[in-house]
């Protein structure tokens, strides 16, 4: 018997497939017992695979049927990838139930299963990362099981299929890193682009950032005689499977809107607003409060702790929750004394260097971008930043995994074991709180 457990123990795919299959049920659980529109712009995001579900073909963003009354604009401007695919399962639930809560959680299926192919990427990064087991788990729970990402892959929006385009990208760096650009790698890299380009624009700086990576890996990574050539077969690859991929997207809003981005669609909501509602009214209040140091100080605040894990419309939270990842800020706070402490920095190099600064950038860039964007729009919601969360768990795992290295075995497994069960009880304490409040 003892033998057995220790077989399936020992068996990777077995315990992958079950972990995975663990996050889906969570996913689904969670959203199951979330209604409709209990979520931050689900109606309106939800009109949009609706349209494509009823009529079998893309909205234009200035078609009355999908603009929002209050707001006066709708989202079928922005990239429209996840409304696709949230159509195509809506379609297919529909040959088997016409019931409406049963068509919306099939558009929800997008987010769940970018939840579950999220999961498995954040896997992979933490075997090519982290060799020592415990301290993989922590990084893989810590990704995972954070509450505001298992809250955005349960409701339809897009920023669940972003981050799990952010998972690929933030995957092919670092194969990239350690066996080097080859095709696979380049194929990888260009998926992730495109579904990044195709889903939100707040993944943009992850494609941006994937070119740094890209070009910088030529210039201090690789050495070799044949790099320029390497550099220019894979470059172009990497191009030519990103514009095949999203190349349509951007065409068809210059040929609808005048505007690669479909940015002039901004205007509706001047038009369309009720008043207090239009682009220049939000900008206003927004600039007013932003101007102030309580505005400032309120934005930090929800945006921290909305990045951590609140639910709903901005109202389902609980301080239990945010004392839980205190702790654990706490004991890599600790850890990062060690690092700088234990640093033999005649053994730092180049690449090392460029390592840490990609992923500085990759954390502090989203929230930078949040920040600067609330001038224009007050919404201090941790979600706008909730790409920086691979990146971010990176320094926290490290940071944790250097003050385990103190310990001795026994204890370091005991710590280890107890920072797992803090994860794990914030992210059950978080279902707990929807399934009471719904």
């Amino acid at each position: 018997m003892i033998n057995k457990l220790r077989n399936i123990a020992n068996n990777r795919n077995l315990i992958i497939g079950l972990y995975i299959l663990g996050i889906l049920t969570l996913l689904l659980f969670w959203s199951a017992n979330q209604p409709f529109n209990s979520c931050p712009d689900e109606s309106m995001r939800y009109v949009i695979p609706k349209f494509i579900f009823t009529h079998w073909q893309l909205p234009n963003a200035n078609d009355k049927s999908i603009i929002d009354i209050r707001y006066g604009f709708s989202y079928a401007s922005q990239p429209q990838l996840p409304y696709i695919i949230s159509a195509i399962f809506m379609k297919t639930f529909s040959l088997f139930s016409s019931s409406d809560f049963g068509i919306v959680m099939a558009a929800r299926m997008t987010s769940i299963f970018s939840g579950v192919i999220y999961t498995y990427f954040v896997i992979k990064i933490g075997e090519l990362l982290f060799k020592r087991k415990l301290i993989r788990y922590i990084f893989i729970a810590l990704c995972t099981l954070w509450p505001e990402a298992m809250f955005i892959f349960t409701y339809v929006n897009c920023d669940g299929l972003a981050l799990m385009s952010i998972s690929i990208m933030i995957y092919s760096w670092f194969s990239a890193y350690s066996n080097g650009w080859n095709l696979k790698t380049s194929i990888l890299l260009s998926v992730g682009m495109s579904i990044a380009l195709l889903s939100y624009m707040n993944a943009y700086v992850f494609v941006l950032l994937s070119l740094l990576v890209y070009v910088s890996y030529y210039i201090f990574v690789d050495k070799s005689e044949e790099r320029l050539k390497k550099f220019l077969k894979f470059g172009f690859l990497i191009f030519g499977i990103v514009f095949l991929l999203t190349g349509w997207h951007f065409i068809r809003n210059i040929v609808l809107y005048n505007s690669i981005l479909a940015t002039k669609t901004n205007n509706y909501a001047e038009i369309y607003a009720i008043k207090g509602f239009s682009t220049s009214d939000r900008a206003a209040k927004a600039m007013a409060t932003m101007s102030t140091l309580y505005g400032n100080m309120k934005w930090i605040y929800l945006s921290i702790t909305s990045f951590i894990g609140t639910f709903g419309w901005m109202n389902l939270y609980s301080y239990i929750i945010y004392a839980v990842y205190f702790v654990i800020f706490i004991i890599s706070i600790v850890g990062f004394v060690y690092v700088i402490k234990n640093t033999n920095k005649s053994k730092i190099t180049k690449v090392s260097v460029l390592k840490i600064i990609i992923v500085i950038l990759s954390i502090i860039l989203p929230f930078i971008i949040s920040y600067i964007f609330s001038f224009n729009d007050y919404q201090p919601q941790g979600r706008y930043a909730i790409g920086s969360l691979i990146p971010l768990c990176l320094v926290l795992t490290y940071c944790i995994n250097e003050l385990i290295e103190k310990f001795s075995n026994k204890r370091a497994l005991y710590f280890g074991l107890a920072i797992l069960c803090l994860i794990v009880f914030a992210a059950f304490y978080s279902e707990i709180i929807i399934y009471r409040a719904y």
